[in-house]
């Protein structure tokens, strides 16, 4: 669930206000939802469960699960012969993950958003925003644990009525949604609980370490998030100049940059520092930027190891 809430984080800073001018897609189901998109604005996303909700003018919501191997995209795409290739470079364009568009969805502001699924298990669905809860993908979800309503006794009430193996009880999306196989293991470490405890032999204080570890656990998974930037349209001091303008007099401190230059070239390079000291160094395109949260001291100390100098 947290991958899928940076997905909702991202794409809540673009989407919101545009209208779908445009559609495309080589599966056949998807093509039947074209006439209840194009035109609509796109008013919100929300998140429940891992199903994206676009939530659209005119009572409608566009529901995307991306499954095993989907992932949302953003930026612009055309036919060069009969394959679709991203006019933006970086990773869009050279990352093979990202090569498996199976639908576009044309944006107001000339991009687009497309979805790329490597096995086409993603689901896509509209459905009347008014009568989401009958939708069944919806209706047999648990509830969000990060929403407030998401209490320590609502908890103890909802696993009070479960018996099983806690691993498997927590991975269960009708009894709480969104925790996966990954995240139970980490909750359960950060509890100090067994994978293997019977769920009906936990008692009050083993259910509220659970709880208040898939508070922590999930909101630093949400926050771990890493913005990266990729050829913005801008030179590489242009884009620094415009970071530098959007944390000033923010809260958030802007920490260590990281900086590949001359991507996917013989001759690429990485940088690791501070954008004071990053403001001299010759980086050519294809470049991105990344702002990462906070490493581990492994991570910095292999970053700092293959940096180049920049002073």
């Amino acid at each position: 669930m947290p991958e899928v809430q940076t997905i909702i984080t991202d794409l809540r800073k673009v989407l919101p206000g545009l209208k779908i001018t445009g559609f495309w897609s080589d599966i056949p189901s998807f093509r039947d939802i074209k006439k209840e998109v194009v035109g609509k604005k796109i008013m919100k996303l929300e998140l429940r469960g891992k199903n994206i909700l676009i939530v659209l003018s005119e009572n409608k919501i566009l529901l995307i699960h991306q499954r095993m191997t989907g992932h949302l995209l953003y930026g612009k795409w055309k036919f060069q012969g009969k394959e679709l290739k991203s006019l933006i470079s970086g990773p869009l364009l050279k990352d093979p993950q990202n090569r498996f568009i199976h639908l576009i969805l044309g944006l107001s502001n000339g991009k687009q958003l497309a979805l790329s699924d490597l096995r086409k298990f993603a689901k896509v669905l509209v459905w009347p925003a008014d009568k989401l809860d009958q939708l069944p993908e919806i209706a047999k979800l648990g509830p969000e644990p990060l929403e407030p309503s998401f209490s320590l006794g609502k908890f103890r009430e909802i696993l009070k009525k479960k018996s099983g193996k806690i691993k498997v009880v927590l991975m269960n999306q009708e009894v709480i949604s969104g925790i996966g196989n990954i995240y139970s293991d980490e909750i359960l470490w950060e509890a100090g609980i067994h994978p293997l405890a019977r769920a009906e032999r936990l008692d009050d204080n083993d259910l509220k370490m659970i709880f208040h570890a898939i508070k922590k656990v999930l909101n630093k998974a949400i926050k771990a998030h890493t913005l990266m930037l990729v050829d913005m349209g801008l030179s590489f001091h242009e884009a620094l100049e415009q970071l530098k303008t959007a944390f000033r007099g923010k809260n958030t401190k802007l920490g260590k940059l990281v900086i590949c230059s001359k991507m996917g070239t013989e001759k690429s390079k990485i940088y690791y520092d501070y954008i004071e000291n990053l403001m001299g160094a010759e980086i050519y395109p294809p470049f991105c930027i990344i702002i990462p949260s906070e490493l581990h001291f492994i991570e910095g100390e292999a970053l700092n190891l293959v940096s180049e100098k920049t002073r």
